[in-house]
Order: structure tokens, then sequence, then C-alpha cells
């Protein structure tokens, strides 16, 4: 289960669906509840992992019978910190 808080006052609370994951690579989320949401509205989030330095994330929506539309993509990946001997993930 995954609970989503954003700034515009929108609650949405996602179920892993195991059937579109792929095992260490993929997680997608289906919306299942929502407050504050349009009627008939979809969402789903899908964390894509390709390797350990860095993901994909992309997010789609519906908000009716037309089907998912992508809505933003981010692709994240470490960055190496020389002062602090770690890195940081960035956007």
């Amino acid at each position: 289960m995954l609970t989503e808080y954003d700034n515009e006052g929108f609650i949405a609370r996602y179920v892993l669906d195991l059937a579109s994951s792929e095992a260490n690579e993929s997680w997608v989320f289906e919306l299942v509840s929502g407050e504050n949401l349009p009627p008939k509205f979809r969402a789903r989030l899908t964390l894509h992992v390709p390797r350990m330095d860095r993901y994909v994330e992309t997010f789609e929506l519906d908000f009716g019978d037309d089907g998912y539309v992508t809505y933003l993509t981010n692709r994240l990946g470490r960055v190496p910190d020389a002062s602090a001997g770690r890195g940081c993930y960035v956007d």
C-alpha cells in the first residue's frame, strides 16, 4: 500500500499490482481510493529501477474511459558527493 498526500489537497491510496510489476526491476501501483478526486478518475504510478544507481518514475492519469495518458516522468540518478563520500539523488 502506498499513500500519497500532495500539496494540492489530494490524498491517494495505491496498491501494488503484482501482475504488472517485474520482480526486482519495476513496481506498478494502481489507485484504489482517493479524496478530493474527480469521478471516474484513475491513476497509476510506476517505479522502474534499471540499475541500483538510478530509477524512473512514471505517473499516468485516466479521467474516464479513454485509457491512461502519461502525466509526468522523472529520471533520477545517484551523483557522487566527493565531500561526504556518499551519493545523493537528483532530478
